[in-house]
């Protein structure tokens, strides 16, 4: 890596995690203020608060502009979806076993004073008041676990990047308008679409002007900079700011700038787990080669381009309750950039910004991004060994999929050819169609420990006594190991349809009480049906619970 990037990673690798209660603070403000109005409009003008409020900075040596938080490795905290954890473990952030935020005196004075407002309003609190008491039970003795989508949204996405990036944000607005005139007052879907769209013009407008305060920033520091190669930076960082992401991007340095924002605002907006990147390799190639042929870029001016876009990926941070960071520790959220495989017509996908983005990987060396490449029967073995390289180095990445299998089990639910060839990796391991699915993966967990556990019990718990799942038999006389495995598929089989009763409840809850506009507008088909996400807009919807 180049001297930039030396200082850059190691300014980032400098800096200490910590809490950010500025967005705590807007978003109570906002929801107070606004308690009358549609849920969707409420958040909508809560996320135009914040992004026009909380502190922004652009720091030494960046390229890449735009914050997650007042903080370089700062976490904002979403008590619209949970308060009681913050409450309960905020004074333990900085020691407690785990990942350790710093927090001052004054922040937890300023979130005792604003989190009580949530009791009872927010989601966790929703959702604990709507399920059954023999789901809660399940719940408690740890049998079932969906502790993500109580605190947050659900995630697990690919924004429609290659969409957005050649349109720009204004289109949407344009867009969002006009479906708004064409809609018919008779309607009985009338005002959920029209608030719909009108939320939908809204965010689109907070990013716009979030990204036109980089501009201006970058415009004050120009002025008082000394080095006038500084001072073009920050004057070409204005210009990107200016551009993207209202318009279409034209050069790569646009086109990252773009992704940027976009992923930024998915972020703040909700907090949600495995917002990948899709297939990067694809769309920003055309930007990138054009750049090349036109003398505007050279290979190391990309490449130095991307890793300041991976540094700024890694900025994005998350907390956790005490109890989740027993199982979620470490900076790892699941933004994955997948490479390499097959194009939607099947041809070898693999160009010279594949490799580019393995090589900026090992420079970098950081857990963001995470990494996936398809290899197919067409995948040239160099690059296969080009992506061994990032393995050898001790990365942990990539993680590395048949292509081939992957496009079939696509397809084994209904997705058609061309969109299963599309798909993008997110999280640890699945596989959606990039930009239209609303995949709620890791949506809960279901322990089968403890369903052998049962199986051997009768469905009693060891621990308490008490009669968790079904009866299947006394153990003790099981003649045959098949009578094992009877027991404890019937135990998962209960279990599974509990776990499906919970993400129902959820699934409604969010709709009701949590409709995301931003990340709504991201995903193809949304706009086109007036619906948000949780709502079905998507074109593709999946629930994916894990056996743990």
């Amino acid at each position: 890596m180049n001297e930039r990037i030396q200082r850059l990673r190691q300014a980032f690798t400098a800096s200490e995690r910590q809490v950010d209660t500025e967005r705590a603070v807007i978003v109570t403000r906002v929801y107070q203020q606004n308690e009358g109005k549609p849920q969707i409009i409420k958040r909508a003008l809560a996320f135009d608060a914040i992004l026009s409020e909380m502190t922004i900075e652009i720091r030494d040596d960046e390229l890449i502009v735009g914050n997650h938080a007042q903080h370089r490795r700062g976490v904002p905290l979403f008590p619209e979806y949970a308060v009681d954890w913050i409450l309960k473990d905020m004074d333990t952030f900085p020691t407690r076993i785990g990942d350790q935020f710093r927090i001052t005196e004054e922040q937890t004075r300023v979130l005792r004073e604003i989190l009580p407002y949530w009791e009872g309003r927010c989601l966790r609190d929703k959702v604990m008041g709507a399920i059954p008491s023999f789901l809660k039970e399940m719940l408690d003795d740890g049998v079932i676990r969906n502790e993500n989508f109580t605190m947050s949204g659900p995630g697990h996405m690919v924004p429609r990047y290659p969409e957005l990036i050649n349109q720009g944000l204004d289109s949407v607005i344009r867009t969002c308008k006009e479906k708004i005139v064409s809609l018919d007052p008779a309607d009985l879907e009338y005002g959920e679409k029209y608030n719909f769209y009108q939320a939908g013009i809204i965010v689109c407008d907070a990013l716009i002007k979030y990204a036109n305060r980089f501009a201006e920033e970058a415009c004050r520091q120009a002025r008082e900079e000394a080095d006038p190669k500084r001072q073009e930076e920050l004057l070409r960082i204005a210009s990107n700011c200016r551009r993207v992401p209202a318009d279409a991007a034209r050069d790569l340095w646009e086109a990252l700038q773009f992704v940027y924002f976009v992923q930024l605002g998915i972020q703040i907006e909700a907090n949600g787990l495995a917002i990948a990147l899709g297939c990067p390799d694809q769309y920003l190639f055309p930007f990138y080669s054009k750049d090349l042929a036109a003398g505007h870029l050279t290979r190391d001016g990309a490449k130095e381009l991307i890793e300041c876009f991976y540094l700024k990926l890694n900025e994005i941070d998350k907390i956790y309750s005490n109890d989740a960071t027993r199982y979620l520790q470490g900076p790892g959220h699941g933004q994955t950039i997948t490479l390499g495989g097959v194009t939607r017509d099947g041809c070898d996908a693999v160009n010279e910004l594949s490799y580019l983005m393995l090589e900026a990987d090992r420079d970098i060396g950081l857990v963001q991004p995470d990494i996936a490449v398809k290899i197919a029967r067409v995948t040239p073995n160099s690059f296969v060994r080009e992506a061994c390289k990032n393995s050898r180095a001790g990365l942990t990445k990539p993680k590395f999929f048949n292509d081939e299998v992957v496009i079939q089990s696509v397809m084994n639910i209904g997705i058609p050819l061309e969109d299963a060839r599309d798909w993008g990796a997110l999280g640890c391991s699945e596989p959606v169609v990039n930009g239209k699915t609303n995949s709620w993966g890791n949506s809960g967990h279901l322990n089968l420990a403890k369903c052998l556990e049962l199986a051997l019990h009768d469905g009693k718990c060891m621990i308490t006594g008490k009669q968790l799942g079904p009866n299947t038999g006394d153990a003790s006389k099981f003649t045959c190991f098949d009578q094992v495995l009877r027991a404890f598929k019937a135990q998962v089989q209960y279990f599974v349809k509990h776990i499906a009763l919970f993400d129902n409840i959820l699934d409604r809850l969010h709709a009701e009480n949590a409709p995301l506009a931003f990340y709504s507008v991201a995903l193809a088909d949304c706009i086109d049906k007036g619906a948000h996400a949780n709502k079905g807009g998507a074109r593709y919807n999946t629930t994916s619970p894990l056996g743990i």
